[in-house]
């Protein structure tokens, strides 16, 4: 019998290396877009065929990477208020999101919005009558009681980890997704098969883009060259879904790439311009104030502090 593994992890600083650890069998990036002091909380609970994860950051964070191949994920939004951009659909409290294996996930979590991720293997599922297509986006609304029934395994699993046998609460979790997923509701459409809109395809293809040019400075016309859509049309939609322009968007990115390697070991006998000038930063004038207003320090702070540890 497998006992329950938890790990819980607390933020003090923005460390990308981190995040992408505590986020099991998966393969994040988290990107800061809103600048200040970071922290936050990050909650990693194994079951013996599947994990949960629940947490928050103070900070708007986008998460983009790919799910788990062999599994699938049903999230949960625990705030009242509408919350975060995925596919180009909010989500509210209580809205079952589930997600095809290996799906691309691009989700924008605004500060301190707190979530429930609950990913399982497909068999297991299956094994359980619960049959769902594995290319397909589906958003349901839940029930009160059974998203009620959900937070309250969710608390039990915190405070009473050692008392609590993880095959018992697995067959729990299963047992309230098919409530939600045949219901009388769900039946009667209440599930929405969600496709990719073209505005989450121009923010793909945009990230695509500076990915691939990660180590060379970008311009705004190169991306818009590159998408064949419009300036207007481009910009719309990087405000709407991060309350950026493309060109703001390009300044974040590249910072967050440079935080991300000062806090690489194998680069402490570098100088911070040589490491600037790997991310395609040719501005080094504003670079260290600009730095400082997205990370809530100075790129030497965040350098000496991976060198001296």
């Amino acid at each position: 019998m497998k006992s329950i593994i938890i790990k819980d992890v607390q933020y003090s600083v923005f460390s990308i290396e981190q995040l992408q650890e505590t986020v099991k069998n998966s393969d994040f990036e988290h990107i800061q877009i809103s600048g200040g002091a970071f922290s936050g909380k990050n909650l990693q609970i194994e079951l013996p065929n599947s994990f949960v994860s629940t947490g928050f950051y103070n900070q708007t964070i986008l998460v983009k990477g790919s799910l788990p191949m062999t599994m699938l994920t049903f999230g949960f939004i625990l705030d009242d208020i509408a919350s975060g951009f995925l596919l180009g659909h909010s989500f509210k409290k209580g809205d079952l999101l589930i997600l095809p294996e290996n799906a691309e996930l691009h989700y924008l979590i605004p500060p301190h919005t707190q979530w429930i991720s609950f990913n399982i293997h497909r068999h297991i599922l299956e094994e359980n009558g619960i049959d769902i297509p594995c290319n397909q986006y589906f958003r349901m609304r839940s029930i009160p009681s059974e998203f009620n029934a959900l937070l309250t395994i969710m608390r039990q699993l915190i405070v009473n980890k050692d008392e609590i046998i993880g095959e018992d609460v697995e067959d729990r979790l299963i047992d309230i997704i098919r409530e939600i997923i045949f219901s009388d509701e769900a039946l009667n459409l209440r599930a929405q098969k969600i496709s990719i809109p073209t505005k989450a395809n121009i923010i793909k293809q945009a990230q695509e883009y500076l990915a691939e040019y990660s180590n060379v400075p970008i311009k705004v016309n190169q991306i818009i060259n590159e998408l064949n859509c419009s300036h207007r049309t481009v910009n719309y939609t990087f405000k709407e879904a991060f309350g950026l322009t493309l060109q703001q968007y390009i300044k974040i990115t590249k910072l967050n790439q440079l935080n991300y390697i000062l806090q690489d070991h194998e680069n402490k006998n570098k100088t911070i311009v040589e490491l600037a000038k790997l991310c395609g930063i040719s501005h080094m004038g504003r670079l260290a104030q600009e730095y400082r207003a997205l990370f809530n320090e100075y790129p030497k702070d965040t350098f000496n502090r991976i060198k001296q540890s």
